[in-house]
């Protein structure tokens, strides 16, 4: 080389130290440095400095799985995930016997962006400006997390640090059952081939988890149990029962972590649940008599413990529970098991699944050990589930409008208790139109649609105290009830003692129990709109009958927003004309009368 060459190549040199960093012997204090970067935000330089202590071998093999997980946050925080794939490959290449590296790395590769694009015949993980076909990585990412789980395998095992080995075993099982519950349980037939990565598939990642629990040949539901090792595992499902048998044989302190995970797990498969993705299949309703002779077959409160009716692939079914899969039967187990913690969330979770199966009284029973034995907890939301079962309650179901001239109904609906109370108070719709009318003329600078909601008046009164539209003695009444047994719901129609028409505000009150309110419309007339070319016609007639009503005064109120100038401010333009009906209660306004900008009311 020339000495005239020489002072090129070393500023090339110079260059092209700069742009990496190189790991001194003060790895500590290197680390330190890219922590600092990461809390001030430089992320480049963070970076930069835990990819260095990544790919460096020498790198603390207790350590290396953090400075890669805070290496990727910085991609993230970059918007490069695309260097990931990258980052992951060279990492594992320097530690490929650290099986705690390996396991983090496999947790990477789930939790990040699963999309990308295909450029070139490249494939870039995350956003990308500019072309490039759509597809998605999840099953290949999932596959290399598995490679990377069978890889640290071998060296996990080896290790004396058994409560670290069942988490790893852990994490496998949940990373072999990733998007393989529910209605996805299917997928868990097939075995994984760990020798290559599948492609990447077009689009962005969907599956159709609505198809039921998968059955045999013989229409039974498939489950899986616990084979003789990882080798002889012939699927998924029975790798993933394999990897939690290791999981309690290394801390058998994880026995009812397992036991709660399988039983989340059949309970996604086989608990009643599961028929609510069935649009339609319909269940008996509470609602439904007591008659003994009828079919019962998909009544949720006879099934015995053993047995469920859930969702599979060919339809809804009623049959035992598979074994190890009864879900009831390892809650109770795990109950019986203070020692672990998960007691008292066991209890609540097998009251909620006695909830579901309609079997009240038991559900009950539960919820009160949980009290006694674990406390109400915080805002005492135990004891309201458990009133929500034993309690008196009630509730008027909305109604439609009624006509006068026969006594008007309510069906109300109800449990345990045996009278309700009422009382009804007539509401001054003339003086609740005229306010709202007054109301709009105001101007007001922003219009209130609780106020213009006429239907919503009950709402109101009840939480706005608007008592200023009751006229007239309120009308008091009591029924007695007959409630079911069990805690069930029933629906009784209930007549009211409310002669003349008009808008009544009826309160339904349960005899220690709760109150329920409705606003209940009673028509004497009617009046019927329909659209013609330009124009509308309106026919009032007698609500009863049907006949129509000859010079009745039909009032048009209208309003409409408009804005003032250029400026953000909006006016409230209101109109107000009245139109009489014909001898045929035909009543046709001016096409200038009724605009059609405007909002109407017909009074």
């Amino acid at each position: 080389m020339s000495p005239k060459n020489l002072p090129i190549c070393v500023m090339v040199l110079g260059i092209l130290a700069m742009g990496a960093v190189t790991v001194s012997a003060d790895q500590p204090g290197l680390r330190r440095q890219a922590e600092q970067d990461l809390r001030d935000g430089n992320f480049r330089e963070a970076f930069d400095k835990f990819e260095a202590l990544c790919v460096d071998e020498t790198t603390d093999p207790g350590l290396v799985g953090q400075d890669l997980q805070k290496a990727i946050q910085c991609l993230q925080r970059l918007g490069e995930v695309k260097r990931f794939d990258d980052l992951c490959a060279r990492t594992v290449k320097s530690h490929g016997q650290n099986w705690r590296l390996l396991l983090t790395t496999a947790q990477q590769y789930l939790r990040i962006d699963h999309h990308g694009f295909m450029i070139g015949g490249e494939f870039e993980r995350g956003p990308h400006r500019g072309n490039g076909r759509v597809v998605n990585s999840f099953e290949r990412d999932r596959v290399r997390s598995l490679q990377l789980l069978n890889q640290a395998r071998e060296w996990a095992d080896q290790d004396d640090d058994k409560p670290a080995v069942s988490t790893f075993y852990m994490t496998t099982a949940q990373i072999l059952q990733g998007q393989r519950g529910g209605g996805g349980a299917w997928q868990l037939q097939a075995l994984t081939n760990l020798k290559e990565l599948p492609d990447y598939e077009a689009g962005y990642y969907y599956r159709d988890s609505n198809g039921g629990a998968p059955v045999d040949k013989e229409g039974l539901p498939v489950v899986y149990y616990i084979p003789k090792s990882w080798e002889a595992a012939t699927n998924d499902g029975e790798r993933w029962r394999w990897a939690f048998s290791q999981a309690v044989e290394n801390n058998p302190r994880e026995l009812n972590n397992v036991r709660s995970q399988i039983a989340q797990f059949a309970r996604s498969l086989f608990g009643v649940e599961t028929m609510a993705r069935q649009p339609w299949f319909r269940p008996a309703s509470a609602d439904q008599t007591d008659d003994p002779d009828r079919p019962r077959t998909y009544d949720l409160d006879t099934l015995e413990d053993d047995e469920t009716i859930a969702r599979l692939a060919t339809g809804v079914k009623r049959f035992k529970f598979p074994d190890e899969y009864n879900f009831i039967e390892i809650y109770e187990t795990i109950v019986e098991e203070p020692r672990t913690g998960r007691a008292e969330n066991t209890l609540q979770l097998l009251a909620s699944v006695y909830e579901n199966r309609r079997q009240y009284p038991r559900a009950a029973e539960i919820w009160r050990r949980n009290i006694k034995e674990y406390g109400p907890g915080n805002n005492d939301w135990k004891k309201a589930r458990l009133e929500q079962i034993v309690g008196n309650w009630g509730a008027l179901e909305p109604s439609g409008t009624q006509t006068a001239g026969t006594k008007p109904s309510l069906e109300y609906k109800f449990r345990n208790g045996k009278k309700v109370t009422f009382q009804a108070k007539r509401l001054d719709v003339e003086k609740l139109l005229s306010d709202i009318k007054d109301y709009l003329k105001s101007d007001p600078k922003r219009l209130d649609w609780q106020t213009l909601n006429i239907p919503n008046i009950g709402y109101r009164i009840v939480n706005e105290n608007l008592d200023k539209y009751f006229v007239g003695e309120p009308i008091e009444w009591s029924e007695k009830l007959d409630p079911r047994e069990n805690h069930f719901d029933r629906r009784v129609t209930l007549e009211m003692p409310l002669e003349n028409a008009g808008a009544y505000w009826v309160e339904a009150t349960m005899e220690k129990g709760n109150s329920t309110r409705v606003v209940l419309w009673v028509a004497d007339s009617v009046v019927v709109r329909k659209n013609l070319d330009e124009q509308v016609l309106f026919y009032a007639a007698d609500a009863v009958s049907g006949e129509p009503l000859s010079g009745a005064n039909l009032e048009f109120f209208g309003y409409r927003q408009e804005r003032v100038g250029r400026t953000n401010r909006f006016q409230v333009l209101t109109s107000n004309f009245a139109e009489t009906t014909d001898r045929n209660g035909l009543a046709l306004p001016k096409k200038e009368d009724l605009n059609s900008q405007f909002q109407w009311l017909t009074i």
